[in-house]
Order: C-alpha cells, then sequence, then structure tokens
C-alpha cells in the first residue's frame, strides 16, 4: 500500500475508530472515512451508501461534532448545545473537554452552572477542562467554584486550578491565607514541572504568565526574555513581553520588539493584532488601521480581530469600511454577539 494517510497518530488523546457519518460531512465539512478510501467518490454518494445499508434513520442520530461545529463556527445556539454535550455521559469524556473549552467564548445561563457540575465530574479531563473554564469569571466566583480542584488528586487538575486561581489568591487575605496556600502548593508543583522542561520556550513563558498573575513584573519579565533567548521567534513569549511593557508604560521598548517579532514572521496575525494596538493607543491612526487590518485579514477565523478592526475604522468615521468588515465578520460568524451589535450601532448611524 503506498505511504498515504490512512492511518497516522493523531495528537488529541482520542485515537479511536468511529462509525462513518458521511451525512456529516455534507452538513459539516467533515472528513470521513468512506471517501478516504474511496478517493474517487464524495460524501453524497457515501451517505447514500450508508443509509441503504443501514437505512436513512442513521443519519438522523444527533451526533457531538454538530454542536463542536455550532461553536467553532459561532452559531446561534452554540452555547446550549455545548452545555448539552457537558452534561451527557454518554459522550466521551474527550468530547465533553472540548466542549468545556469552547463554552466559555458562548456563554449562556446554562455556562456556570455546567461547569460547576464539571469539575465535580469523575474524569479528570473534565475536570481539567471545566477549571480552566473559569478563567473569565469574577474573581470570587472562580474561588468558589475552583478552590476544591486545588486537592484534586490528579496533578494536571491542581495545576490548572493553580494557573485560574493564582491572581485571586494574590489578592486574598481574609481566609486567613488558606486558599493562598493551597495556591502555592500547586504552583511549587508547576515550577517543578517547568523547571523539568527549561530548554522549552514554553515552560518559561508558563513561568512568566503564573508570575504576573502574582503581581511579580520583574520575575515575568525574566521569563519572558528567556523564552526568547531559547526561541527568537516564539510570537506568545513576544506579544506577552510587550504586553507586560503596556501595563508598566513602557510603549517605546515595546514596538521595536514586535517589529523585529514581524521581520522574521511577517504572517503572523497576533503579532499585527499587538502592534494594531499599540500604535492605536500612540494615536498613530494610519499606521494601527493597517496592523489591524492584516490581522483580520490573515486570521479570518479569529472574530476578535474583525470586531477590533471594525470599531476601529468606525472610530475614524470610515462608517462604510467599518460597515463592510463587520457585515462580513456577522456573516462568517453570526453568534458573534459583540460582532451582531457593533454591526447594529454602526448601521444606526449610517441611516440617521
Amino acid at each position: 500500500m503506498p505511504a498515504k494517510d490512512y492511518m497516522v497518530v493523531d495528537p488529541r488523546r482520542d485515537h479511536s475508530f468511529r462509525i462513518p457519518r458521511p451525512d456529516l460531512s455534507i452538513r459539516l465539512g467533515t472528513p470521513n472515512a468512506c471517501t478516504a478510501c474511496h478517493d474517487d467518490r464524495n460524501a453524497r454518494w457515501a451517505a447514500d451508501q450508508v443509509a441503504a445499508w443501514y437505512g436513512a434513520e442513521r443519519s438522523r442520530t444527533p451526533h457531538y461534532g454538530e454542536a463542536l461545529h455550532a461553536a467553532r463556527n459561532w452559531q446561534p445556539g452554540a452555547g446550549d448545545k455545548l452545555v448539552g454535550l457537558v452534561d451527557d455521559p454518554e459522550v466521551p469524556a474527550i468530547v465533553r473537554a472540548t466542549a468545556l473549552s469552547l463554552l466559555p467564548a458562548h456563554p449562556s445561563p446554562g455556562t456556570g452552572p455546567a461547569i460547576a457540575r464539571a469539575i465535580r465530574d469523575d474524569d479528570p479531563l473534565v475536570r481539567r477542562a471545566a477549571v480552566g473554564g473559569l478563567e473569565g469569571f469574577q474573581p470570587a466566583d472562580r474561588v468558589g467554584m475552583g478552590a476544591p480542584a486545588l486537592e484534586d488528586p490528579v496533578r494536571s487538575v491542581r495545576l490548572e486550578a493553580a494557573y485560574v486561581l493564582a491572581g485571586a489568591a494574590a489578592d486574598r487575605s481574609a481566609d486567613g491565607g488558606g486558599l493562598s496556600k493551597a495556591v502555592g502548593r500547586a504552583l511549587d508543583e508547576d515550577r517543578a514541572a517547568q523547571h523539568f522542561n527549561a530548554e522549552r520556550a514554553e515552560s518559561h513563558l508558563n513561568l512568566g504568565w503564573v508570575n504576573i498573575q502574582l503581581g511579580r513584573l520583574e520575575a515575568a519579565e525574566r521569563d519572558y526574555r528567556k523564552a526568547l533567548e531559547i526561541a527568537p521567534d516564539f510570537a506568545p513569549a513576544t506579544i506577552n513581553l510587550a504586553d507586560l511593557y503596556r501595563f508598566q508604560g513602557r510603549d517605546a521598548e515595546a514596538e521595536p520588539l514586535l517589529r523585529a517579532a514581524l521581520a522574521a514572521l511577517p504572517n503572523n496575525a497576533d503579532l499585527h493584532h499587538a502592534l494594531g494596538l499599540l500604535l492605536v493607543r500612540q494615536k498613530r491612526v494610519p499606521e494601527a488601521l493597517a496592523a489591524l487590518g492584516q490581522a483580520a485579514d490573515l486570521a479570518p477565523n479569529n472574530p476578535r480581530y474583525a470586531y477590533v478592526f471594525g470599531v476601529a475604522l468606525h472610530s475614524e468615521a470610515r462608517t462604510a469600511d467599518a460597515l463592510t468588515v463587520l457585515e462580513q465578520a456577522v456573516e462568517r460568524f453570526p453568534g458573534h454577539m459583540g460582532l451582531r451589535n457593533a454591526r447594529g450601532q454602526v448601521l444606526n448611524l449610517s441611516e440617521r
């Protein structure tokens, strides 16, 4: 057999073989095993064959891929579908964890309760993802729901809880220091793990992020610079260091840092976006719009970049251009309320 990608080691934790659903390929554009082999046929042919063999009802069986697709494509109602996946014990743990990772971007009335339930789940992969979902909550809510995870029997869950609660613990003293001590124990475990992998830039990025949460800005700067010493083209470290400079009022040092990174990585949307925001702060509007527009073009699947670019255009009275950007973004991400609201505001002003 020729060396073709019929079977590879998948980077995910789920390596299972599943019943082919070519009907989903038609609706969602997902791959399926049938046409991976019969590469001269299309998904419609495969779906018809499956229906002839097993009955048309198979294609009407709900599949978790539909909820994940709805979330990743910002379709209306995605949040409720994700909550349904999280609460379904028949769904594989990796799928429920994936749903939890997507849930914060699609908040609904059921989001908080679903995350709280998942933190107590039997599967550690689900618990870890649930703790990570607390990132956008208010500090008191993060503590209330996430503190028990600091004593979880699985280390990866404890470390995730420490990341999420580090900032809250640094600001909290009314509990006699109990939370801070628990976070400290988990962070000691994390530091040991990061130092074990100290040859990797990602480890120093993680250490820097924790030091930011703890208010140790000088230590964070050293961590980010060490990450860049190991991997000079590691964009996340550049962006985090530039953001630290922003917080310290050192944008003059951040700009050459970002521009040097862009010289090496000219197609990195995150770097263009970070530079655009810096230029906005410096009121260098034409340059800022160029950078923000480049970020939106390079990352068409990132709704935030389209939103920021559209709002920036509108702030400069380029209403028609802003409306075009926002309209196109809403078409791609119909369930994104920030984009829909921004489009509505620009549209209302343009009609006055």
